[in-house]
């Protein structure tokens, strides 16, 4: 099993369901399900008001994000389907909504997702750079999430 660390809000766009692509600078041929990991980084936080702004202009829903926002934790999962470059990826075929949410620039990585899940319970973690391994006590709690059971 595999994570990674993302900002808020992405990362709660992403376990919601309101992001199906995930822009990275890096390749990866890992296919499979991903916890995502909200980071403690904090590096743009408006008022409300101003965040609703910010997602009423990109066309997402009020509802797409949690207030207030959950850092330090795994907060849910999804699966990674596809990695190719964004200089192949055919941008014209994604809704306005998702352009707007990732970084198409020649030489980054679009990851197609699926499946998502918000967890009930966030998972108090500190995140790291890339796509990490798991750690093994932490599988149990994850399984757990995913099953419905916390």
């Amino acid at each position: 099993m595999r994570g990674l660390s993302l900002h808020q809000p992405w990362a709660n766009l992403i376990v919601h369901g309101y992001k199906q692509i995930e822009t990275r600078s890096w390749k990866s041929a890992y296919r499979g399900r991903v916890i995502i990991h909200a980071s403690q980084t904090r590096d743009w936080t408006p008022t409300a008001s101003a965040w609703h702004a910010w997602f009423q202009a990109r066309h997402l829903p009020p509802k797409a994000v949690a207030d207030p926002y959950v850092y330090g934790a795994l907060i849910g999962a999804c699966r990674f389907d596809d990695c190719e470059p964004t200089d192949t990826f055919d941008v014209q075929t994604i809704s306005e909504q998702e352009y707007a949410v990732g970084n198409y620039e020649p030489g980054r990585f679009a990851y197609t997702v699926s499946n998502p899940v918000a967890f009930r319970q966030p998972i108090a973690y500190r995140g790291h750079l890339g796509l990490w391994k798991v750690p093994g006590d932490l599988v149990e709690l994850i399984e757990r999430q995913l099953a419905g059971d916390e």
